[in-house]
């Protein structure tokens, strides 16, 4: 079946129209708008003044420039730095190849060809 609506002419297969009619149970022009509206064909006057409308706007540019986070400051007990002295002192004495790999943190030790590393981590309170 040919239609023609708003000036342009649509070929419709007859049997989607059927089909449709039997199961939405509707007419034949119901049927015919049912099979454009679905395929986007379907442009009323309201519709053609929207979509010129949306055509010419604009579209605001968004800038992507993002704030850099703040640095991180961790805050080091005195117990910790305290424990970490004594530790690297200790070690210091007992052994030559000593080193500070982070501050009040990690220290390598080297004993006959073997890296060893010295974790202090201070945990938090558990919760109550």
């Amino acid at each position: 079946m040919t239609y023609t609506k708003n000036g342009k002419t649509y070929s419709i297969p007859n049997d989607e129209l059927q089909a449709l009619q039997d199961k939405l149970k509707i007419n034949r022009a119901m049927a015919v708008d049912v099979w454009l509206t679905d395929r986007g064909l379907d442009e009323n006057e309201e519709q053609m003044q929207l979509n010129s409308k949306a055509g010419t706007a604009v579209r605001e540019k968004v800038s992507s420039k993002r704030k850099s986070p703040k640095p991180r400051t961790v805050k080091v007990s005195e117990e910790k730095q305290m424990l970490f002295k004594y530790i690297l002192g200790g070690l210091q004495n007992d052994f030559q190849n000593v080193n500070v790999l982070t501050e009040n943190k990690l220290i390598s030790v080297k004993i006959d060809g073997k890296i060893f590393k010295i974790d202090i981590v201070e945990q938090r309170p558990k919760k109550k």
